[in-house]
């Protein structure tokens, strides 16, 4: 369950349009930043979206989760049909996931990454991870809040704590995964 936001956090509901319309500007930073084609940079799903303002511009922030599944992963646990696709060479077997902040700058969003994960798949039902946003608070009392970031693996659940910063998003704990026991 998530915290409840802190007083200078503003939550919007998101129109149920947004993901459609925010789905050319994912793919179009997923393009770019991760090197993908066209057609596979459209495969995208979101995996989280929500809406706040918490910097006061009554301008909402998007916070969203996406990933971007490997087309030739099989589908099931067939061991003949996940035998060939582990044969691939690396770069076609990889599987991408990212968190990103998008905001308006006139008619259209700039991404910002908070978190990107490439991974080439390794084993029979195996999957890239997923991030979804678990809370935004001001953690350090800094007046600047901290985004909590839930890491959704195949079997694990860490929490990333990102802060925005001059040079971008960092993780607060980039070498020490917190884990989650649920």
């Amino acid at each position: 369950m998530a915290c409840p936001p802190p007083p200078d956090v503003t939550r919007y509901t998101c129109p149920t349009y947004l993901p459609q319309r925010l789905r050319p500007v994912v793919a179009a930073f997923a393009q770019e930043r991760l090197r993908l084609s066209t057609a596979r940079a459209n495969r995208l799903a979101f995996s989280h979206l929500e809406c706040l303002d918490w910097n006061g511009d009554r301008q909402p922030e998007i916070l969203v989760g996406v990933r971007f599944d490997n087309p030739q992963r099989p589908l099931g646990n067939r061991t003949t049909h996940w035998q060939s696709f582990l044969a691939l060479p690396v770069s076609e077997r990889e599987e991408y996931s990212m968190a990103l902040v998008l905001r308006a700058q006139g008619d259209t969003w700039a991404a910002e990454p908070i978190a990107l994960r490439t991974r080439a798949l390794a084993f029979l039902g195996d999957s890239v991870g997923s991030y979804a946003v678990h809370s935004v608070r001001d953690l350090d009392g800094d007046g600047t809040p901290e985004v909590l970031l839930l890491d959704i693996g195949l079997n694990t659940v860490d929490l990333v704590v990102a802060r925005h910063t001059a040079d971008g998003w960092r993780s607060h704990y980039r070498d020490r995964p917190l884990d989650i026991v649920q």
